[in-house]
């Protein structure tokens, strides 16, 4: 079979296997290459969340520590543990037990004890005293024993917990401990809340423990999930070992864990924590990938073998064709005309047509007999368009021109390009656009001898030019877009962006968008953005801007430096969409439901972050803790209620005191507000903290059960740092807590500063 086939054929069957191999090591190749970036995600996952699990895990150390130790320091408690006098211990360390219980739910265990291992007192249950904690605890044991800090997991009575344990001294006198206790979930959820990772922790079985359901692995049993679908987790379980970084599938999720161990004190393993990665989009969008790979390496060698079969058919024509060079000739401009992919028409000078090829025939549905040296090609012109031509070029060359075949060659009898669009008639009277190019005919360089019409049907052209036209409007009236000049001046806006804003667009063109700008965002916001777009890099954030009549709207914005032909940066777009909604209910889950101010949660989030940011400038950075004095007093004469609206006139005060666009203030949990400000000296943040006291005093809200004054009135702690002298955010809090506790302690209705 081979043998019979022509040396074209053979060449091209050579050639297609050479190819298939080619695409087929090409495709393993990006397969293996792709299996490779994946595998190294997934140890970049693993990297990144062992790291954060470390980094947590730390910060809980560091803040318990701190708590312990605040709790020691502060007033009577250490004489109290030493006299044994266990009610007063226990009045002295009630209200910070209570404020931190309240700011932190996952927090379990306060607990002191005697150096004899003996329970002295536990704040979350006071009847249970006197037990030898230390017989059934080794963490209590050994702090007895060495009289060092240690920390650790450990189960105990009140559950399996991270626990923090300091030694406590008077007067270089050993005279006990203090422990703190946490929950372990505290861990799953903040890796489910800064890293989108479920998981579920698994306790070496004890006596202190009953484990949750049947799920077991090994001697290690469930004890919390912070799954939503149990079975879900069973089913992703089977057969593992906590050692293997396995992938599971269930019900079409692919999900790949990662085991990380709980130690006690000693370092040893004492429970494991399982978190599961859901990778079922990185997996899709590589299939996904390597299909379209496959898909266009098979379209390429189809179209590469077509290629090259066409050149081989040229260059044998060409062959076949030297045997007779005028028969060849002949021949291959007729195939040219019969096979064309445009209808050709060639006119004599006058317009009557002399040839007309196969293509012209199949478009304008006339056979050649009925046209040729019959007809004139005007037969096919709209009238309209001649008669349109004919005035445009009276303008052009001063020359009067019936609408006739005169005006179809004009351009070319003046030695110009004559390439315009008409409209075209068929037999059948159907009407087409097209586009036209005239050249002359001539043998001898001077006499034109007559015309060659190449038409190139461009209806569908036009047709999806009007859809583009269509798409253009519809991006207009949905998609939030505006162009400037590099001076910010706006030169185009679409129908979206003067619908959410609210102004005309004859109000916006020729000016900026500052007289949108909205307060909130300050000048580094701009600062930041120009730095971006002057440097020729795209800028992508979310914009708060102010209607025309009134409120606000946000919009996430990508902004793009656009260049003409040459290169040159002639100005920038911007594409967005509306977000107002969701920065809505993101202001909601920032926001304290009571006072409407932020809440904990946002100063968590932001505090260090702006500690951060004063650094770049060695800034002065203050932050001072407002207390309200005998507030359970208050709540205990007036009724919560009362209660509650106090709070809210104590929030308002603060807010309305703040003065710049980067004060913030928050409610840090039950009566207790927060203020992060920069003021230009520590005067002046003196001065600032005083107005917010005297602000709230003001409010002449009665308070007769309270011993500081007639009114309800506030205890401060202020603390003022340069921003590269503080260390963290925690050490700061801390500082500023001392100082409010200094402040209730002589006497409150005060304000104390560092």
């Amino acid at each position: 079979m081979f043998e019979n086939m022509s040396t074209k054929n053979k060449t091209l069957f050579f050639v297609s296997i050479v190819l298939f191999i080619f695409a087929s090591l090409l495709f393993g190749f990006i397969y293996l290459e792709q299996q490779k970036k994946l595998r190294e995600l997934e140890q970049t996952n693993l990297t990144n969340f062992r790291d954060s699990y470390s980094k947590m895990l730390k910060k809980h150390q560091e803040f318990y520590q701190n708590r312990v130790r605040a709790n020691i320091s502060s007033v009577g408690v250490k004489d109290a543990l030493f006299a044994l006098d266990r009610k007063k211990l226990y009045n002295l360390t009630q209200g910070r037990w209570n404020t931190l219980a309240n700011e932190n739910k996952f927090l379990k265990v306060m607990h002191f004890s005697l150096p004899s291992g003996e329970s002295f007192l536990r704040m979350h249950d006071p009847k249970r005293f006197g037990d030898n904690a230390a017989a059934i605890r080794p963490m209590i044991a050994k702090i007895h024993e060495e009289k060092k800090p240690i920390d650790g997991f450990e189960s105990g009575y009140f559950g399996f917990l991270y626990r923090v344990i300091l030694p406590v001294y008077r007067n270089e006198h050993y005279i006990g401990a203090l422990e703190f206790g946490s929950m372990p979930e505290q861990i799953l959820e903040d890796m489910r809340y800064y890293n989108g990772l479920s998981g579920a922790l698994f306790l070496r079985n004890n006596r202190f423990h009953t484990p949750k359901e049947s799920v077991a692995i090994g001697e290690y049993s469930l004890i919390f999930d912070n799954f939503e679908d149990d079975a879900l987790l069973k089913t992703i379980l089977q057969e593992y070992d906590f050692y293997s970084q396995e992938h599971k599938e269930v019900d079409g999720r692919i999900y790949v864990l990662y085991a990380f161990d709980l130690h006690d004190f000693e370092g040893t393993t004492t429970a494991k924590v399982v978190f599961f990665n859901d990778i079922t989009e990185s997996i899709g969008e590589y299939k996904a990938m390597m299909w379209k790979i496959f898909v266009f390496l098979v379209s390429l060698l189809v179209v590469l073998l077509v290629v090259i079969n066409i050149g081989f058919k040229k260059f044998i024509t060409i062959l076949d064709k030297t045997n007779d060079e005028l028969h060849a000739n002949q021949k291959f401009l007729q195939s040219i005309l019969d096979y064309s992919a445009h209808a050709i028409i060639a006119t004599d000078t006058e317009g009557t047509i002399t040839m007309f090829n196969k293509q012209a025939q199949k478009f304008l549905g006339y056979s050649a007999e009925e046209v040729v040296g019959v007809r004139n090609i005007t037969l096919f012109y709209h009238r309209e368009d001649l008669a349109r031509r004919a005035e445009e070029f009276f303008k052009l060359f001063k020359k009067h021109l019936n609408p006739d075949f005169n005006v179809c060659v004009e351009k070319t009898r003046q030695h110009l390009e004559n390439s315009d669009e008409w409209r075209f008639f068929d037999k059948n009277n159907q009407e087409y656009y097209v586009r036209i190019n005239v050249t002359a005919l001539s043998y001898d360089d001077k006499n034109i001898d007559g015309y060659n019409f190449i038409i190139e049907d461009i209806t569908a052209s036009k047709k999806a030019s009007k859809k583009i036209k269509d798409y253009i409007h519809l991006i207009d009236q949905n998609i939030i877009t505006s162009t400037t000049d590099l001076n910010g001046k706006i030169t185009h806006i679409s129908h979206a962006f003067c619908k959410i804003s609210g102004y005309e667009k004859s109000e916006l063109l020729g000016h900026t968008h500052d007289m949108m700008k909205h307060p909130d965002l300050d000048k580094n916001f701009y600062k930041n953005m120009w730095n971006e777009l002057l440097n020729d890099r795209v800028w992508r954030g979310e914009i708060k801007n102010l209607k025309k009549e009134g409120g606000y709207y946000w919009i996430d914005t990508t902004i793009y430096p656009i260049f003409d032909e040459a290169k040159n940066k002639i100005g920038y777009t911007s594409i967005g969409r509306d977000i107002t909604e969701k920065k809505m209910l993101e202001e909601l889950s920032i926001t304290d439901g009571l006072t409407e101010i932020y809440n904990r949660r946002h100063f968590n989030d932001i505090f260090a972050q702006m500690i951060a940011l004063s650094k770049r400038k060695n800034e002065l950075l203050s932050f001072l803790i407002i207390d309200v004095d005998y507030f359970k007093q208050y709540n205990d004469t007036y009724g919560h209620q009362k209660g509650d609206n106090a709070l809210k006139e104590v929030a308002k005060a603060i807010k309305t005191s703040l003065r710049r666009a980067d004060d913030y203030c928050f409610r840090l949990g039950g009566e207790e507000f927060g203020v992060v400000f920069k003021p230009k000296d520590k005067q002046e943040a003196i001065e600032f903290a005083y107005a917010i006291k005297n602000k709230i005093e003001d409010l002449k809200i009665t308070h007769d059960t309270s011993e500081a004054g007639r009114y309800l009135s506030v205890s401060i702690g202020l603390v003022s740092h340069y921003a590269k002298e503080i260390k963290d955010d925690d050490t700061i809090y801390k500082e500023a807590d001392e100082l409010l506790y200094e402040a209730k302690a002589r006497g409150r209705n005060r304000l104390v500063s560092n």
